[in-house]
């Protein structure tokens, strides 16, 4: 009897182990649920924001025309760093002067955004968009469809405009 009472101890030492080390692993579980969450939850606001970012330098990049040319460019450098930003500074004046010469009008809208990569510090966004551009050589207005691949940096808390590419 006494080596059916040593079976059973063991049974019931091995259950109780069992029970704890499930318990264990449930609790592991759970956190790492919770940090998992709370990872993607920090990833899709950095989405949303890298792909505002985008669209809007991309909306202010196709509806620019002679009356609106400066505002769009200050829109577009505020959320842009180099080498962006420097190169859409030396050419802004120009640009402006060229609109007005040709008194361009432009109207269009985003047709789809995508992320192509992000991490912590960088992303890659890729850009649908169509427009009708209208000036003194085309008073009918012209249609033109754009891919652009735009190159964003973390930068000071915020998704800042780094590249611009016309997409193939």
């Amino acid at each position: 009897m006494a080596a059916s009472t040593d079976v059973g101890r063991r049974r019931g030492r091995l259950a109780v182990v069992a029970v704890a080390l499930l318990l264990v692993v449930a609790v592991a579980a759970a956190v790492l649920s919770v940090l998992a969450w709370r990872g993607t939850a920090g990833t899709g606001a950095d989405r949303d924001e890298a792909t505002a970012v985008a669209s809007q330098v991309v909306r202010d990049f196709i509806g620019i025309d002679a009356d609106n040319a400066k505002g769009n460019v200050e829109n577009m450098l505020a959320v842009a760093t180099d080498p962006f930003r420097t190169e859409l500074g030396r050419f802004s004046e120009v640009f402006g002067a060229i609109l007005a010469q040709g008194k361009v009008r432009a109207e269009g809208g985003i047709d789809a955004v995508g992320i192509e990569h992000i991490d912590a510090d960088t992303a890659t966004v890729l850009v649908s968009a169509s427009t009708t551009v209208r000036n003194t050589e085309v008073p009918d207005g012209a249609p033109r469809d754009f891919r652009l691949l735009l190159g964003l940096r973390h930068e000071d808390g915020a998704w800042k405009v780094s590249t611009v590419e016309v997409a193939p």
